[in-house]
């Protein structure tokens, strides 16, 4: 029948981010955001807010920066709604003007492109690569260590 094998879904995920120029994300905050490492783990730079989870790795050398401000909120799925924590809200302005400029980027400035897609790449080597994960493991174990002992 029609039915898709997992084999063929990752080879279509890959497909779509070899032939990614940019990968977008408008939230309003991130736990992580696999999606967006995991485009920018494949040198694809990103259009993103500089807040929560993605300030760990987003940078104007990797993306273009959308705006975004505090804005009080509730947990969504508090049934009570009692405001207690805050998203970001996103500067629309910002992220129109960052999709301009990356399509400039992209048709008129290829070796500024070539860099976004290193230090995309570069950046997220540094920050979650297997060794960077090995070592904080590591450190991790050996301080429970040095309790026990």
């Amino acid at each position: 029948g029609n039915t898709i094998t997992l084999f063929e879904v990752v080879i279509e995920y890959h497909q779509l981010v070899v032939h990614s120029s940019y990968i977008v994300n408008a939230s309003r905050g991130e736990g992580q955001c696999l999606p967006l490492m995991e485009f920018m783990s494949s040198g694809v730079p990103a259009i993103a807010p500089l807040n929560t989870a993605m300030l760990d790795y987003i940078d104007p050398a990797n993306a273009f920066i959308v705006k975004s401000s505090p804005e009080l909120a509730y947990w969504p799925h508090d049934p009570r709604q009692v405001y207690r924590t805050y998203w970001h809200r996103i500067d629309w302005q910002t992220l129109y003007e960052a999709f301009v400029a990356s399509e400039a980027v992209f048709n008129k400035s290829p070796r500024v492109y070539r860099d976004m897609c290193a230090a995309a790449a570069a950046s997220l080597q540094a920050y979650c690569s297997m060794a960077v994960a090995r070592s904080r493991l590591q450190e991790f174990f050996a301080r429970i260590r040095d309790r026990e002992s």
